[in-house]
This record gives C-alpha cells, sequence and structure tokens, in this order.
C-alpha cells in the first residue's frame, strides 16, 4: 500500500518511523566502477540464501578468488567467514583505524562498549586483519578488479593522513565493502513527513523519541544507527512509551532506554588574540556519556569533556563549534556556535 507522508499523519495522532538504517557508506576512489566489486549486503544475502538450498541465479562467490574486504565491524566478519567457506584463496580484512588493545582501552571504562581487540569465531577460520591503512585506488584490467593500492595512516590534525613511503598493491579478485551505514534510505516518506537528519544522517529525535515533526517518532537503528536488535527491541518499547504519553499524557508502559538530550546549547563568543574561550552544554541523559566537540566539522583531538576549553585563542580558532554527545542509547548533536 502506498501511503504519502500528508495521508499518513491526517489518518494517524502518531507515526513511528522504524525503517532501519540500510543506506550504506560507499568507497568513491578510483577504480570504483571496475568489476567484482561489491557492497557486503549485496554479497551476504545470496550467501545465505544459497546456505539454506535456494536456488540463486548469477550468484557471486569467493570460490578461488583472493578477497579483500574493507571495514573492520561485524559485517565485515561475516564476510569473512562466508568467503572461507565458499573456497576464496586468501581473505584479508582492512581497518582503517589502529590496532585496538588486547585490554579494554582507559577511554571506555565500564560499563561503556570496551574498545578492545576483538577475534570473532570467523576470524578464527583463518585470513589477514591489516590497520591503520586507506585504500586509494582499485586496480584493474578489461574491466575487472585486480588489486588494491593502500598506504598506511596515521591520526593527524584533520582526520587520518596517509604515512610518506608506505604505498602498497595486494592482490584483489573480489572486493567487500564492509564500511557501516549512513542512516535510513532516503526515501520519499522521510522527505514528506519533513523530518530532520542529524549529522551522521539518521533522522534528528529528542530525548523521547519524537522528531521536529509533531506527531512523528523515530525508533531503533533510523534513530540510533546501525546496531544489534537488542538495542531495537529497547528502543522500540520506549518509543511506544514516549507515544502513549504524548496521545494520553501519561503512560505506565516501560520505558528501558533513552538518548541523550541536549537541554543547553553552546553560546557564541567573541574572543581576542590570546584569551580564553569556552564551550559548554547541558545534558539530560542515561549516563555513562560520551562528548566530542568540532571545529568546522572536524573532530578536535582530545575534546571529549562537557566543557570544551582554548586556553590562547589564535585568529585561526575562529569559527564554528558543536559537540556530539553519545549514550550507550544513541547520539545527539548540539547546535553550531560561533567563535569570532
Amino acid at each position: 500500500v502506498d501511503l504519502t507522508g500528508d495521508q499518513l499523519r491526517k489518518r494517524y495522532d502518531a507515526v513511528v518511523l522504524a525503517v532501519g538504517a540500510t543506506s550504506w557508506r560507499d568507497l568513491p576512489i578510483p577504480g570504483r566502477d571496475l568489476d567484482g566489486i561489491m557492497q557486503a549486503m549485496e554479497y551476504l544475502p545470496p550467501a545465505n540464501r544459497a546456505a539454506l538450498g535456494e536456488e540463486v541465479e548469477n550468484q557471486v562467490t569467493a570460490q578461488g578468488k583472493h578477497v579483500v574486504i574493507i571495514g573492520g565491524g561485524d559485517t565485515g566478519a561475516d564476510c569473512l567467514g562466508t568467503a572461507h567457506r565458499q573456497g576464496a584463496a586468501s581473505v584479508t580484512q582492512l581497518e582503517i583505524m589502529p590496532t585496538p588493545p588486547s585490554t579494554r582501552a582507559d577511554m571506555t571504562p565500564w560499563p561503556t562498549w570496551p574498545l578492545m581487540m576483538r577475534t570473532s569465531p570467523a576470524h578464527e577460520e583463518g585470513g589477514e586483519r591489516v590497520f591503520s591503512v586507506s585504500t586509494q585506488e582499485f586496480l584493474g584490467q578489461d574491466g575487472r578488479v585486480q588489486a588494491l593500492r593502500l598506504v598506511e595512516v596515521r591520526a593527524g590534525a584533520n582526520g587520518f593522513e596517509p604515512v610518506p613511503g608506505t604505498e602498497q598493491e595486494i592482490p584483489a579478485d573480489l572486493v567487500l565493502l564492509a564500511m557501516g551505514f549512513t542512516g535510513p534510505e532516503r526515501s520519499p516518506l522521510i522527505e514528506q513527513l519533513g523530518v530532520d537528519l542529524d549529522p551522521r544522517g539518521t533522522v534528528a529525535r529528542d530525548g523521547v523519541y519524537a522528531t521536529n515533526t509533531d506527531g512523528v517518532f523515530v525508533a531503533g537503528d533510523a534513530g540510533r544507527g546501525q546496531s544489534l536488535i537488542v538495542w531495537a527491541i529497547a528502543a522500540g518499547r520506549a518509543c511506544a512509551a514516549a507515544v502513549d504519553t504524548y496521545l494520553t499524557g501519561s503512560t505506565e508502559l516501560p520505558a528501558p532506554v533513552a538518548p541523550p538530550e541536549i537541554i543547553v546549547q553552546p553560546d557564541g563568543i567573541t574572543r581576542l588574540a590570546g584569551e580564553r574561550a569556552m564551550f559548554d552544554v547541558g545534558v539530560h541523559s542515561s549516563p555513562p556519556l560520551t562528548y566530542q566537540w568540532q571545529a568546522d566539522g572536524v573532530d578536535i583531538p582530545g575534546a571529549t569533556n562537557r566543557t570544551l576549553v582554548l586556553s590562547d585563542v589564535e585568529a585561526s580558532d575562529a569559527g564554528m563549534y558543536k559537540v556530539e554527545v553519545g549514550n550507550t542509547f544513541g547520539f545527539a548533536f548540539s547546535a553550531e556556535a560561533e567563535l569570532e
């Protein structure tokens, strides 16, 4: 049934968007149009159907191929295990992030999800994991991929920077992109409902799952970003409680999780060179919280507290500042504040 956003709002007193976050992240570099390069979610579902005994036409398999997986998350691990079972000649998994520590990192204390090296059962089957590398170009012949050109990277002032002299090429007959998702698909419904998207590409929401459009709420991956089913279940229950409150004024439904809500926005300020500048934000949220301040859309290294202090302002510090606040249940972005 095809219904427009306007028809949904006229027919129902409340609308909940639970459309997932299936818009995958791509890698637009030279050679991306070569055959043999595909998204993980174009490769895995047919493989699963074939494993269940279904006939799958034109299925791409890893049999006898040198497989390269770009992305180090759960989806990448699924690709790795599947490629091994299909008889790949070799499997290499690339990750732009540095090798995680073997134990819980200080920046992710309990009860936050720990940053540490993980080995899934798929990794135990074999393959090579390469960290701190970035793919620069896909190389091919006669329209089909044959290799990747890589370079080692390190953290810099504006994100990851290539390390001179570390370029290398590795063979690749099949490249699987498993770099995560950028939010829900930009369907006509999203546009018709008039909901805002946050800088991550997910549907923006407040602490009670409400969007900027009155009567429209969002639950699950569409508002949180791609995550596990347990979070979708918990967010769905919490969103139901929020809708009940919206419709009736109160609720007895359980609300197990709540994303952070920014209740005090950072203020714009004017400072002279050499003076001290400070931005602050007020948040209503379930702890623990994480903070990441940005200047003109770029993460500021080490700026991970509620308050951002610039002790000795320079002319180059002028710009727009905002903070991303997160907890176990989601993220929120502050409004931008200008430093003049």
